[in-house]
């Protein structure tokens, strides 16, 4: 039994220990502290009574005790391990009392811990002893940061402290700021302990890279396949070969030297110090080093090293892939890894076999050094399941691979449209000749939207700033309404001409330089019919815009009232894609005849395949109609609604406007 500081008031206290059920007894006196220790023979679930007596024989109230049963303690080394990964990022500083970083980069271990199966204790504190440094999580120490991973946030309090609950066991990351902590010889310490006592010991001894003869220093890797395929589940697999193993002298590293390597992410730095990202997956044989399980270490035999790579549990991305680097290292005959600096490396590419090509350079990889060296690339063509047996079959067949391809080329279709007279319509590729029919009607949308905004907002200012009532003392409503349709009517067919004499200054442009230009061909007469529909469009939704700026009071308001007009607008213009497909359908033509659609979907209808004359005339016919009621119902409300002011118009005032005009 020990009781921690404080369990008792003060010191000089006699502490009775009875079991309530075999009476065994013994006592024990406080420390100063108020703990003590002491033992006695109990069975599981009997009952201890506590008492402490005082100098002058006062016994306080008894405290009961269970005595349960739990499973044995593992041992406090084994179960633990200590892993140094380099000085990889910077978390604390050294500073005590203080986790802001200082700049530089700290010292990364990896410690876990193996507590007891479904035990659980509460974390009290870390040391990490390196030497004479010392870095902790208790206060009055340079600070240790305890993290999940390297990219987690520190579970540390601010002032470096930690207490958290730990079940079975688990893998932390801890961080120490270097300062001359890090020291190659050294062995590191870790000890984890818990608030019910325990203590879980791991140790790591950091070789020192021995750049000295007989040691590796530099390497050649090569691996067949150069690029790993991983087939669903089914990971992939290449043999590596390390020849060419020399010292720092250059010397051949003689039979029975060892190396070490891994395709672990992080698992050594390059010549900078930095971490060398890696997409993963597993040295599948080889002896795990003795301090380091990340490397896989091998002996020297005929001058090469054969390993054996499987991509587990790696899952390259579709087209892109995942790139896995081969990472190699000097090993002592103990199994200790030397160093963290690779001395070699491997760029092995990991591919999906659902990608329909599958590229493989060999080498992988080429010296940056401005000498001519050069790659070889095997690309594998594949179907849309991955399998690569098309032209193993044709091969077992003698067809001839080329003569197939020849004959499976792909036939390229230019259609010409023709009149009923034999004449040419429009003409060119399928794709070129859609563009055009869809980007008059595209052209009409757009200018009537814009410039039809143009009118709404040109009367809701005039309005709003009552500039409307001085212009009305001079001239009546009606020539001042139509004076504003017809000069935007002019602004828009200004713009429209710029664009057109810009599009074929450009045009001329290129053929002048050689460039070619393949526009479809499109007869004179369609720019006639593209200016009719326009001003047809135009004149339509621009005096429904000058009546809804008349009614309204502000912008926002405007906006919102020509929600449908514009709504009728798009359903036009997308409704045009049915009407290019069959231009002769009961659609285009009843859309064709209606004149809130007629501008789009007959010019749509035109251009595509052109119309019975009647048709067309019968709907320009019904679209000058429209615009000459329309302009009629406008001229009776726009007077009255532009001196209306403080409120927006509802639909019976309108109404009453155009039967009281």
């Amino acid at each position: 039994m020990h009781a921690l500081p404080g369990a008792v008031g003060f010191g000089g206290l006699v502490v009775t220990v009875t079991d309530t059920v075999s009476h065994a007894t013994t006592t024990a006196t406080s420390s100063a502290d108020g703990s003590f220790a002491t033992n006695l023979p109990a069975a599981v679930n009997d009952t201890l009574s506590l008492t402490a007596t005082d100098v002058v024989g006062n016994v306080s109230a008894p405290t009961l005790i269970s005595v349960r049963s739990t499973p044995s303690l593992p041992p406090s080394s084994g179960n633990t391990s200590l892993v140094y990964q380099g000085n990889l990022v910077d978390r604390v500083g050294l500073i005590a009392g203080s986790l802001v970083p200082d700049g530089l980069p700290d010292a990364v271990f990896t410690l876990s811990l193996s507590i007891g199966s479904n035990i659980t204790r509460t974390l009290s504190y870390i040391d990490l002893t390196g030497g004479s440094f010392l870095r902790s999580t208790r206060a009055g120490n340079a600070p240790l940061g305890v993290a999940a991973d390297v990219g987690s946030p520190l579970l540390n309090s601010p002032s470096g402290p930690v207490s958290f609950p730990m079940t079975t066991g688990a893998t932390l990351t801890l961080f120490a700021g270097d300062g001359g902590f890090i020291q190659p010889g050294t062995t590191y310490t870790a000890t984890a302990v818990f608030t019910d006592g325990s203590q879980f010991v791991g140790s790591f001894t950091l070789v020192p890279p021995a750049d000295r003869q007989y040691v590796a220093h530099s390497a050649t890797i090569t691996a067949s396949p150069a690029t790993v395929v991983v087939n669903g589940t089914t990971p992939g697999t290449s043999t590596l070969t390390i020849t060419n193993i020399k010292d720092i002298n250059g010397t051949v590293v003689p039979d029975g030297a060892m190396v070490a390597l891994s395709a672990v992410n992080m698992a050594s730095q390059d010549p900078t110090g930095i971490g060398i990202v890696s997409a993963g997956g597993t040295i599948v044989d080889g002896t795990p080093a003795a301090n380091n399980a990340n490397f896989k270490v091998y002996a020297i035999q005929n001058g090469t090293v054969t390993a054996s790579y499987s991509s587990q549990p790696v899952t390259p991305a579709s087209l892109t892939g995942a790139l896995t680097v081969i990472q190699m290292q000097a090993a002592d005959a103990n199994g200790n890894v030397l160093g963290t600096h690779a001395v070699a490396t491997l760029d092995l590419n990991v591919r999906a076999s659902t990608d329909q090509a599958i590229v493989a350079p060999v080498p992988a990889e080429l010296y940056a050094d401005k000498a001519d060296h050069r790659s070889h690339f095997t690309i594998q063509v594949r179907n849309t399941l991955g399998n690569a047996v098309r032209d193993e079959r044709l091969a077992e067949k003698n067809i001839n691979q080329k003569d197939l391809r020849e004959a499976n080329r792909r036939v390229i279709l230019a259609s010409t449209k023709i009149g009923e007279k034999g004449e040419e319509k429009i003409s060119g590729s399928g794709l070129g000749g859609f563009l055009v029919v869809f980007g008059f009607g595209f052209l009409i949308y757009m200018t009537v939207l814009l410039y039809g905004q143009m009118v709404l907002g040109a009367v809701v200012e005039e309005k709003e700033t009552r500039i409307a009532e001085i212009l009305f003392s001079s001239i009546r409503s009606f020539p001042l309404m139509m004076g504003k349709l017809v000069g935007v009517s002019l602004v828009a067919l200004s713009q429209l001409s710029i664009w057109g004499l810009a599009f074929a200054a450009l045009t001329l442009a290129a053929a002048a330089r050689g460039i070619p230009m393949a526009l479809p061909h499109v007869p004179a007469a369609m720019f006639l019919y593209l200016l009719l529909y326009f001003l047809m469009g135009f004149f339509i939704y621009a005096t429904i815009y000058a009546v809804i700026g008349s009614m309204v009071t502000t912008t926002q308001e405007g906006a919102q009232l020509a929600m449908p007009v514009m709504a009728i607008l798009a359903i036009s213009l997308w409704s045009s894609l049915a009407v290019i497909r069959s231009p002769n359908s009961s659609l285009a033509f009843w859309g064709s005849m209606f004149p809130f659609s007629a501008p789009i979907t007959m010019l749509v209808r035109i251009v595509t395949e052109t119309p019975p004359l009647w048709q067309i005339l019968l709907s320009l016919g019904i679209g000058v109609v429209t615009i000459v009621g329309l302009v009629w119902l406008a001229s009776r409300i726009y007077r009255i609604g532009m001196l209306m002011t403080g409120k927006k118009a509802t639909i019976p005032e309108v109404w009453r406007w155009v039967r009281q005009a």
